[in-house]
């Protein structure tokens, strides 16, 4: 059986599926804290030094959301991770959405209140149609599933990081790349060669677990 490493998402939780069943040995990667400065590649630096056993024999690689982006930097800079798992994430920058240009542009990270971010709040209503989540149901509830457990400087941070990601997957890896048809974080128009769960969104895809695990273990095969 294959060791996995699993990139955790902003916001990470437990309750997205149990890989025990899959992989012989699956590990977590928590994100580092993040400062002014740091680019998703340098945190991938660090990520690898601080957990080098762990990625010196990993051969897969799973990362949800932005932690795909990590997960990319991370297997491009390991030859024996081979095997790359995406969900809810993207390849390449190209894959990001002309919205993105915009909020780096303005630096939305900086003059969006902190204080707010964790509210269901008319600024986070406002947002939430301006980054094209206004299609997705209950997407305030979801939204503050994901980043409950996150300290809002944090999460200002990571968006900065995610703004600035011109990265991309190395063409010598192999890749499973998982995506809702309704995700409008990275909306799937943007998208190629993905395996589709269909009407999933991006903040509960996990709930689709029978038809991911079945995506995962053929391409593990």
């Amino acid at each position: 059986m294959s060791s996995l490493i699993i990139c955790l998402p902003l916001g990470h939780s437990f309750d997205f599926f149990t890989f025990s069943n899959i992989f012989a040995n699956v590990k977590f990667i928590y994100w580092p804290d993040i400062d002014s400065e740091s680019r998703i590649s340098q945190l991938a630096d660090t990520i690898i030094e601080q957990n080098r056993e762990i990625c010196n024999k990993a051969d897969i690689i799973l990362g949800i959301s932005i932690a795909g982006l990590l997960a990319i930097e991370i297997a491009n800079k390991k030859e024996n991770i081979q095997k790359v798992i995406l969900i809810s994430s993207i390849k390449s920058a190209k894959e990001k959405p002309n919205s993105f240009k915009i909020f780096k542009f303005i630096r939305l990270y900086n003059i969006l209140p902190i204080s707010l971010l964790n509210g269901n709040t008319l600024l986070m209503q406002f947002i939430y149609k301006l980054w094209y989540l206004s299609s997705e149901k209950n997407a305030t509830k979801y939204y503050q599933k994901v980043i409950k457990n996150e300290k809002p400087q944090q999460i200002r941070k990571t968006l900065r990081l995610l703004f600035a990601w011109n990265g991309q997957l190395s063409e010598r890896k192999k890749v499973l790349h998982i995506h809702g048809t309704n995700d409008q974080i990275f909306p799937i128009r943007k998208l190629h060669n993905v395996e589709i769960i269909d009407k999933a969104e991006h903040f509960n895809i996990m709930l689709y677990k029978s038809k991911i695990i079945s995506l995962i273990n053929a391409f593990i095969a």
